[in-house]
Parts: structure tokens; C-alpha cells; sequence
């Protein structure tokens, strides 16, 4: 499976022992319309998930921004991927404050779908600070 460039956006395709199968977000998604490109790729990585028993891995941890389109594809892909067999992690920097504050609201779904975990990774990182202390 092939990575994806989508204007400031790479998504990077790694596969880990033989289990888990990486999606490594880097730049920005900042796409005002990024639905199309990444439906069409998460298809690929879910029947390629499915296919291998592999389980699927998208890496926030380095992506400096999502925009809510694309915050409306994720929520739109965990809804669609729950019946496919294939369990989903999503794993983020919980020291960058607007990943937290995206992944905390996104953990919602966790709850609904059993296949779905949200992991934090960094969290030895000191907090993000923005603006005057």
C-alpha cells in the first residue's frame, strides 16, 4: 500500500511486525475539501487491514493541525470501518494542546465501538503553551 500527499498533508504507510499495519500523519490537513482523497485512501488501508488481519494504527503524534473536514472524515471512516473486522487506534501527542483537546472529544466513540482505541503517546512531553502563562 502507497502513502498519500495531499497538499500540506503525507500520511506515511508503515507496517509493524507483521501485525499492525501504520498510517504516520505528518504537515497539516488543512484541506477545506479533503473527503474524496481521504476516503478513497482509508478504503485502500481498510480492505488491505482486513485481507492480512492486521490491525490499523494512524499516528497523529507528529501532525502539526487537522481542520474539522477533516476531523468530519475520521468521525465519517470509525462509523463505516466498525462493521469491517478490522480494530482502529488512533495514537496522539496529548502535550500538544489542540490534539488533546480533538482526541478527548473523539474518545466519545470509543465507547460505542469496541474495535476503536485512542492512545496517547508523549505524555512525558512537557504541556504545550500557548499565549501568556
Amino acid at each position: 500500500m502507497r502513502g498519500l500527499v495531499m497538499g500540506d498533508l503525507t500520511i506515511e504507510v508503515r507496517e509493524d511486525t507483521g501485525q499492525v499495519l501504520e498510517l504516520h500523519w505528518f504537515g497539516s490537513s488543512n484541506n477545506q475539501a479533503p473527503a474524496e482523497s481521504l476516503r478513497s485512501f482509508f478504503d485502500v488501508a481498510l480492505a488491505e487491514a482486513a485481507a492480512r488481519k492486521l490491525r490499523l494504527a494512524m499516528h497523529f503524534e507528529r501532525l502539526q493541525y487537522f481542520n474539522s473536514s477533516t476531523v468530519v472524515v475520521l468521525l465519517a471512516f470509525l462509523r463505516g470501518a466498525a462493521g469491517r473486522g478490522v480494530s482502529i487506534t488512533f495514537c496522539y501527542d496529548p502535550s500538544l494542546r489542540w490534539q488533546a483537546h480533538n482526541f478527548v472529544a473523539l474518545q466519545q466513540m470509543e465507547k460505542d465501538n469496541p474495535s476503536f482505541t485512542i492512545v496517547e503517546i508523549g505524555a512525558g512531553s512537557p504541556p504545550e503553551v500557548i499565549g501568556d502563562p
